[in-house]
């Protein structure tokens, strides 16, 4: 009669530590997976962006790339009117504020068209809102 397995062997087996047997059964059956320790190398390579991935990086900043294709031609009739109206309305406030910080006029220039100017590049609000001088900021619902 042969002896009973014990903890530290498995008789008919190349006498592995039962544990070890144990744990390659294992791996057999549901595929065990080793990985080297990666290096700061690999890491630093890994920083690298990508041709793809730096041209979804400038779309996501500048949006306009986005719904410029899609801008239908018959629309700049009324962005235009739009503009012109806003900006009648806009420029001599932004001035008549300057004026009231005492500051030149300039300044009010710049800041009423600057920011409204620069932002289609990287918003994508209709409603574009700039300062506290505008009635939309102070509506929480838009």
């Amino acid at each position: 009669m042969s002896p009973p397995d014990s903890d530290a062997t498995r008789e008919g087996s190349q006498q592995l530590p039962l544990h070890q047997d144990f744990n390659e059964n294992i791996c057999n059956a549901i595929g065990c997976y080793t990985e080297a320790e990666p290096t700061a190398g690999e890491w630093l390579r890994s920083l690298i962006p990508t041709k793809s991935g730096m041209l979804e990086y400038i779309r996501n900043i500048f949006v306009f790339t986005q719904w410029l294709p899609h801008y239908s031609s018959g629309w700049i009739v009324g962005d235009c009117v739009a503009g012109l109206t806003v900006g009648f309305v806009v420029i001599p406030q932004a001035m008549a504020y300057a004026l009231l910080a005492t500051l030149s006029p300039e300044y009010g220039l710049y800041t009423s068209f600057m920011g409204a100017a620069l932002y289609w590049l990287f918003g994508t609000s209709k409603d574009i809102v700039i300062g506290v001088r505008f009635l939309i900021s102070l509506n929480p619902s838009s």
